[in-house]
């Protein structure tokens, strides 16, 4: 429900605790995320929410997007999403009005018991809104907690490459990124879509 709320995943611990992750409203204020964590019998563990960041100060209001979430092997919640603004007023880039902007990558990570223990901005950095496409894309944590994203944007990396194109961030367990790396492409925005992770024992 757009006019309710947008961003919307799952997943299990590993105490097969379920974990739903959700954000709105968007009409009338800034969105919330909202998570919480039920047992494996329905009963809910936890609930907490995590307030939108203001990073433009326009007067607009900013929202923020949960796109995926699973946990590490403390049972940590790791959630990765964006950070948008709201366009309302028609224009070449908005031809039909609501059109979501995304202003940064953000990353979240929540201890077992739901308190926040990062809250990571990366400006520049987006993963688009393709999310309804398959929500295995973006957010991968290995067997040393490290934390990887994946998305689109316009960065200067790690290497101090600066390019629009794909992006790769790994942060360490405490949300120190460790590296970001871009891959310029050819073609523009709307032919841009982000690549598939999937993690081995040595690699993303």
């Amino acid at each position: 429900d757009m006019d309710d709320a947008f961003g919307y995943t799952s997943t299990v611990d590993s105490q097969n605790n379920v974990i739903v992750v959700a954000s709105g409203p968007f009409e009338t204020q800034s969105t919330t995320i909202f998570v919480r964590k039920y047992d494996p019998s329905g009963t809910l563990l936890m609930q907490t929410s995590i307030d939108a960041t203001q990073l433009l100060n326009d007067g607009a209001l900013d929202h923020e997007i949960p796109y995926q979430v699973t946990t590490d092997s403390q049972d940590n919640i790791i959630i990765s999403g964006v950070n948008t603004l709201i366009n309302t007023s028609p224009s070449s880039s908005c031809q039909t009005p609501p059109c979501y902007q995304s202003q940064a990558a953000k990353i979240w990570k929540l201890s077992p018991d739901g308190q926040l223990v990062f809250n990571k901005t990366l400006l520049d950095h987006s993963n688009s809104f393709e999310q309804l496409v398959d929500d295995n894309n973006y957010l991968i944590v290995d067997d040393n907690d490290n934390i990887y994203y994946n998305g689109i944007g316009i960065v200067t990396d790690t290497d101090n490459d600066t390019a629009f194109g794909t992006i790769l961030i790994k942060l360490a367990p405490d949300g120190t990124t460790l590296f970001t790396d871009v891959q310029d492409i050819l073609g523009n925005g709307n032919s841009i879509s982000i690549g598939i992770m999937a993690s081995g024992s040595d690699h993303i």
